[in-house]
C-alpha cells in the first residue's frame, strides 16, 4: 500500500512506475509497463548513495543496464586482486562517459582555460559574469546558476525558500531548454493542479508556449492550446448540442494532437501517466514543488525516457501529507528532492533573494532555517507600508505576539475535539485585532489570512469571523491550516497557536517546517496569538523564536491588548470572562488592572528581559517568581488555576 485514500487510477500509475523502475530486463516476465526509465535516471533513483552517483548526476552516461552494472560490481568484489582497492578511473570509464552538450563544452573549455591561467578564484562568479544563457528572462545570480546547472548537468536540485521566485526559475529553465534544443520535448509537472496551473500562467506571462493537459485544464484559458486546430469547431458544435460524451472524446483527441505538436507540456505528476503520453518521449523533465509530493508520484513523469531532470522545491518547508503512520515509518513522507539532498549526489542551488517579506519578517526564518543565506530585494517601506489599526509594539518589527497565558507555566486553555484541538481564549483577541485593522481600511480583506495548526480551531475561527463580519467580508478572508496555506501569501497573517497546557505538549507545532511556513506567508505583517509558556517547551524552534521576538520588544499580554488597538474594544475582557464561564471555569474577574504575571516570569515586554537571556536551558516547570509578594497575589487571584479545567 502506497498511500491511504487515493483513487484507483493514482494508485495504479504509481505502482506501474515502481514496477518499471525495479524491473530487470534480463528476467523474463509477462508484465508490460508503459514507463521507460533511462539507465542513468534509474541508477540515480536506485543507487542514490552509491559513490558513483555523483558522476552520473553530473554528466556521466551509463552504457549498461543496472542489471549489468550489478554484475560488474559483483565480479569486481569477487576479484581478490582488486578487493582491497577502489575502482579505478579506467574501470569507471568502461561504463561511463561524458554526455555531449554544447553548453557543457563551452563551460569546460572556458573554465579550464581560465583556471590554467590562474585567473579564476570564484568559479560561480566567473560563470555568472561570462556565460550568456539562451533565455532573455531577467535572472539574479542564484537563479542564473540554477539555469546553468540545468543546461549542463543531468540532475539539478533547486531549493527555493519563500518568495525567491521558484516559478520564475522554472520558466527560465524551460525557456533555456527550448531555445537550446527545440527538438527535445519538455515535460513540466507539479503534484497539484494548482501548482501545475501556476506554471502555465507563469509561462504565458513570459510568452512561452505550452499545453496544459489534465483535469485542471478544463477552463477556457487552458483550451487556448487547442483552439488553433481545425476540429476545435467540431468540439464547440458538440457542446452547443449538449452532446457531452462526444465532446469529451473530441477534446481528448485535440489534446492528444496538442501534446504531439507542442514541445512544452504541463501536467500533474500523476496526470503525466495518462495514456496520452504513452508514445511520447520527454527527455527533459522539471518537477516543481517537488518537496510537497511523495516519491512514487515523481516516478511517473520520469518514465518517459527522462535523461535531464530538475527538481525544484524547499525541503525546509512542509513535506507531503501522509495519513498512514506505517508509511511514515517507512519513509514515504520523504520527498525525492529531500532524499537526493541528503545523498549529496548533486549541488543544491539555493535561490537566495526573497522579494515577499518585509525585512523584519524575514530575519528569523533567515538565520534559523536558511543559515543567513537569504537576501532581500525590492522590498521597501513604501511597497510594504505598516498595517494600521494595530499599534505595533515595535514599529520597526512587523511581527507581534499576543500572549494569552496566565503569566506563568500552567495555563490550560486548550480543549480537545476528537483528535483535534481548539482554544476559545485565542479567538476573541484575534477577532478584536481583526476588527480594528479592517475598520482602519489600510489592508484589503482579500489580503488577510488566518492560520492555525488544528482543524477544530479552523472551524471555530470561521464561525467567529462569520459572526463578526458581513457575509461578503467573511468569505473573502482566507482561513486555513498552515499545511493548506503552503505556497500562498497575504499582506497580513494572523496565527492561532491553540496549544495551552501544563503537560508541555505541542503536537504538530514541534515541526520546524510548520513554523517556517507560518512565519513566511506574510508580506507586511504577522500577529501570533498563543501561550508563550507552552510554546517555550520546544527548545529547538519556538523557544528561540520567543527569545528573538522578546528581544524586539514585540510581545503584548492579552490584558494590555486594548492599548495597541486603534479601535478599542472595551468589552474584550468581559468576553474573556464569559469564555471562562462557558467552559466551566471559576469566574476570574479580568480587568485592566489585573495582570497574571509577576516581575520575573517570562518573555513579555512587561517581564524581566534577563529571564531567558541568561538561562538558555531553563526548565519551564521550575520557574518561580523572585518576588514572593507578587507571586502570592497572583496565586490568590488565580485560586489554584491548574484545577480550573
Amino acid at each position: 500500500r502506497l498511500y491511504l485514500l487515493l483513487n484507483i487510477v493514482t494508485h495504479e500509475r504509481m505502482l506501474q512506475a515502481l514496477r518499471s523502475i525495479t524491473f530487470i530486463s534480463s528476467i523474463p516476465t509477462q508484465y508490460q509497463s508503459p514507463y521507460v526509465f533511462t539507465p542513468e535516471i534509474r541508477f540515480l533513483l536506485l543507487h542514490s548513495y552509491n559513490k558513483y552517483s555523483k558522476y552520473i548526476a553530473q554528466n556521466g552516461k551509463l552504457n549498461e543496464e543496472i542489471a549489468n552494472y550489478e554484475k560488474i560490481k559483483m565480479d569486481f568484489q569477487n576479484n581478490e586482486s582488486l578487493k582491497n582497492n577502489t575502482m579505478s578511473d579506467d574501470i569507471l570509464n568502461d561504463y561511463s562517459k561524458e554526455a555531449k552538450n554544447p553548453y557543457e563544452d563551452l563551460l569546460n573549455e572556458s573554465i579550464n582555460k581560465q583556471i590554467g591561467n590562474s585567473q579564476v578564484e570564484d568559479i560561480d562568479k566567473y560563470l555568472i559574469e561570462s556565460i550568456n544563457l539562451p533565455t532573455n528572462l531577467p535572472l539574479n545570480d542564484s537563479q542564473k546558476l540554477a539555469c546553468l546547472s540545468a543546461l549542463t548537468r543531468r540532475l539539478t536540485l533547486v531549493q527555493g525558500p519563500p518568495g525567491t521566485g521558484k516559478t520564475h526559475v522554472a520558466c527560465a529553465i524551460i525557456d533555456s531548454w527550448h531555445k537550446q534544443n527545440s527538438n527535445k520535448k519538455i515535460l513540466a509537472v507539479a503534484d497539484s493542479n494548482v501548482a501545475a496551473n501556476n506554471l502555465v500562467e507563469g509561462l504565458k506571462k513570459r510568452n512561452i508556449q505550452a499545453v496544459r493537459v489534465g483535469a485542471g485544464s478544463d477552463s477556457d484559458f487552458h483550451e487556448e492550446a487547442i483552439m488553433e486546430f481545425h476540429r476545435y469547431k467540431d468540439l464547440l458544435k458538440l457542446r452547443k448540442n449538449n452532446m457531452q460524451k462526444e465532446a469529451k472524446v473530441m477534446k481528448a483527441l485535440l489534446f492528444l494532437e496538442a501534446v504531439k505538436k507542442y514541445n512544452v507540456v504541463i501536467a500533474t505528476c500523476v496526470g503525466s501517466g495518462h495514456e496520452i503520453f504513452d508514445n511520447e518521449k520527454f527527455e527533459r523533465v522539471i518537477i516543481d514543488e517537488c518537496a510537497q509530493s511523495i516519491e512514487p508520484s515523481n516516478l511517473i513523469p520520469l518514465g518517459h525516457y527522462c535523461n535531464n531532470l530538475v527538481l525544484i522545491g524547499d525541503h525546509k518547508q512542509l513535506p507531503p501529507t501522509i495519513i498512514s503512520p506505517d508509511a511514515i515509518k517507512l519513509g514515504l513522507d520523504k520527498s525525492l528532492l529531500e532524499r537526493f539532498v541528503m545523498a549529496k549526489i548533486a549541488p543544491v542551488h539555493l535561490l537566495n533573494t526573497q522579494r515577499r517579506m518585509h525585512l523584519s519578517i524575514c530575519v528569523f526564518p533567515n538565520f534559523h532555517f536558511y543559515d543567513n543565506k537569504l537576501k532581500t530585494a525590492n522590498v521597501t517601506e513604501e511597497n510594504r507600508p505598516i498595517i494600521k489599526g494595530f499599534l505595533w509594539p515595535n514599529p520597526k518589527c512587523r511581527l507581534a505576539f499576543i500572549d494569552v497565558s496566565i503569566g506563568k507555566p500552567g495555563s490550560k486553555f486548550e480543549n480537545a475535539y476528537g483528535t483535534s484541538k481548539f482554544n476559545l481564549y485565542e479567538i476573541e483577541p484575534l477577532i478584536t485585532v481583526l476588527k480594528s485593522i479592517i475598520n482602519e481600511g489600510c489592508v484589503s480583506v482579500d489580503e488577510i489570512g488566518i492560520l492555525t495548526a488544528y482543524d477544530a480551531q479552523k472551524m471555530k475561527l470561521k464561525k467567529a469571523v462569520q459572526d463578526a463580519f458581513s457575509y461578503e467580508a467573511s468569505h473573502r478572508i482566507e482561513i486555513d491550516s498552515i499545511d493548506g496555506f503552503q505556497g500562498k501569501e497575504k499582506d497580513l497573517i494572523l496565527f492561532s497557536a491553540v496549544r495551552s497546557n501544563a503537560n508541555n505538549e505541542l503536537g504538530f507545532l514541534r515541526d520546524a517546517r510548520r513554523l517556517n511556513v507560518m512565519l513566511t506567508r506574510a508580506k507586511r505583517g504577522v500577529i501570533l496569538f498563543g501561550d508563550q509558556f507552552t510554546l517555550a517547551n520546544d527548545p529547538a524552534n519556538w523557544l528561540p523564536w520567543l527569545k528573538w521576538i522578546s528581544s524586539k520588544r514585540a510581545i503584548v499580554h492579552v490584558t494590555k491588548l486594548n492599548d495597541h488597538l486603534e479601535n478599542t474594544d472595551y468589552s474584550l475582557l468581559d468576553k474573556l470572562n464569559k469564555i471562562n464561564k462557558a467552559v466551566n471555569l471559576k469566574n476570574i474577574n479580568v480587568s485592566d488592572n489585573y495582570y497574571f504575571y509577576g516581575n520575573d516570569t517570562g518573555f513579555s515586554n512587561d517581564y524581566d528581559q534577563n529571564y531567558f537571556t541568561n538561562n538558555d536551558n531553563i526548565n519551564m516547570d521550575d520557574v518561580d517568581n523572585k518576588d514572593g509578594a507578587a507571586d502570592q497575589q497572583v496565586e490568590e487571584i488565580v485560586e489554584n488555576w491548574e484545577d480550573l479545567l
